[in-house]
């Protein structure tokens, strides 16, 4: 017997107090299906609403990258390293994947951005047109009411809940494994996050080793000869250095017969004065991946807590029949007509079909409805659930978001089929 798992006594499963769990009654399923069908059609929308705000986030986008103001350098006003404008870069460029990764972190760094950039332009004389700052308003808000609706409507919660009051309750036994992250998620989060702090260190120190060598670099004044195109400066320099050829921000800003100060040392340095070498643009980068790391991170954290929070807290008790899987269970009401598998709960251990064979009894811990936690108690060990419920797709299939595997219907009393019986066909 695995460890963490508890035994069934001779008379049957044992719930609270020693007494047997109750039938779970196929009357009790009905309504709780129907009190869920609204909260899968929530889940449903919640799912396409991120693709929503993905569009809405891009849109966001290329509205700011139009109206922000455009920097010009000059001689009376030059330029310095943006630390902080190139991070509202950052903040606002990544809202359209945080919208697809979870719509409550995309609208939480909305309103960061928002804050940001308020306190920012207080220092700048250049300002974003007041029309902007309603639309990260809006769409902060609109992430938020869109992640609203996965929760469903107030009478599932309220039936989920009345259903809870009349069911027997007990803390769920341990099981062999708790529920942990999908190895690919933490995988993805992890080279997120490292990736970030890896940007961020190069840059940092790249940064730090162009300032040293433009401090200590000498100070000559060139004549601007030329104007090759609207980005470039033809520069001739003193003492018989050779000319230069300079990459600006605005040749404009330059006029040709103007003369401007340029940083130059042996290893190669020509920097205008007016434009220091600036590496902090890649901090827009570091925060694009941080706040993706952090938002698939959380995502997988956030679903890890709810499994775990499942087997600390008393969870309602049934008694129910159900078929195995090589990796799944198939759950069947306790009493009442077996009609189709009431809920489907993909496990981590490996376990014998029961081809051929009778549904099996069974203790049935939690409410058999998709998106909540769930496991079974069945021949003396508690199952390690790896996700929350499934809802058998022959059911109703428009009740989940889960993308099913295959769409055979599961007649009364019959074995599952091999091909259902798990991920790489029957035993």
């Amino acid at each position: 017997m695995s460890a963490g798992t508890e035994p069934i006594s001779e008379q049957g499963p044992a719930a609270l107090d020693g007494a047997q769990p109750p039938p779970l009654p196929w009357r009790d399923v009905i309504r709780l299906r129907l009190a869920a069908e609204p909260q899968g059609r929530a889940e449903s929308l919640a799912r396409y609403a991120g693709w929503l705000g993905f569009g809405a986030g891009v849109l966001l986008c290329c509205l700011f990258l139009v109206v922000v103001p455009a920097t010009a350098c000059t001689v009376a006003a030059p330029c310095h390293p943006d630390r902080v404008g190139n991070v509202i870069f950052g903040l606002v460029g990544s809202l359209p994947l945080l919208a697809l990764v979870r719509l409550e972190f995309a609208g939480a760094a909305a309103g960061t951005s928002l804050a940001v950039t308020l306190g920012y332009e207080l220092t700048q004389s250049e300002h974003l047109p007041p029309w902007f700052y309603p639309l990260l308003v809006g769409y902060a808000v609109g992430c938020g009411l869109l992640a609203r609706l996965a929760r469903g409507p107030a009478r599932y919660r309220a039936g989920l809940r009345d259903w809870h009051r009349r069911a027997r309750l007990a803390v769920p036994p341990s099981p062999a494994r708790l529920p942990r992250p999908p190895l690919g998620t933490s995988v993805a989060a992890t080279l997120l996050l490292v990736a970030a702090l890896v940007v961020a260190g190069w840059t940092g120190l790249r940064q730090s080793e162009v300032d040293d060598q433009q401090r200590r670099a000498e100070i000559v004044t060139a004549t601007v000869r030329a104007h090759p195109s609207w980005a470039e400066v033809d520069l001739d320099l003193p003492a018989g250095r050779p000319p230069a050829r300079l990459s600006v921000l605005d040749a404009a800003a330059y006029p040709v017969g103007s003369t401007v100060e340029l940083a130059v040392d042996d290893a190669g340095l020509r920097q205008l004065v007016t434009e220091p070498y600036d590496l902090t643009p890649w901090l827009a980068l570091v925060v694009v991946l941080a706040l993706l790391g952090l938002g698939v991170g959380w995502r997988a954290a956030a679903r890890v807590r709810a499994g775990r929070r499942f087997f600390r807290r008393p969870q309602p008790v049934s008694g129910v029949l159900l078929h195995q899987g090589v990796d799944r269970v198939y759950v069947y009401a306790g009493e009442g007509p077996e009609v189709m598998p009431l809920a489907e709960i993909e496990v981590r251990e490996r376990l014998t079909p029961t081809v051929g064979t009778e549904p099996g009894p069974a203790v049935l811990h939690g409410v058999p409805v998709p998106g909540r936690w769930g496991t079974v108690t069945v021949d003396g060990r508690t199952l390690s659930p790896t996700g929350p419920v499934l809802l058998p797709e022959p059911t109703a299939p428009w009740l989940t978001t889960r993308r099913r595997r295959s769409g055979v219907p599961v007649r009364p009393r019959r074995p599952v089929p091999s091909f259902r019986s798990g991920r790489g066909g029957g035993a």
